[in-house]
């Protein structure tokens, strides 16, 4: 995705908010690091990029239940 958004010139808007569909903590800061490094490749302020780490299914989930 962050290549499509540099395709539709997304620089000029440079804020990058990024959602890992994560509960494992051990796993959950090996990726961190990993798009960190990714998002700092594509010339993002990868140090500065909010990270938010969640479970999209139960989000669904409780948007079924209360709409």
């Amino acid at each position: 995705m962050i290549r499509a958004g540099q395709d539709i010139n997304i620089h000029a808007q440079p804020n990058v908010v990024v959602f890992l569909n994560r509960d494992d903590e051990e796993l959950l800061e090996l990726l961190k690091l990993e798009v960190y490094d990714t998002v700092n490749n594509y010339k993002f302020p990868g140090d500065d990029v909010p990270l938010v780490s969640g479970s999209a299914l139960l989000a669904l989930e409780a948007l079924v239940v209360t709409p």
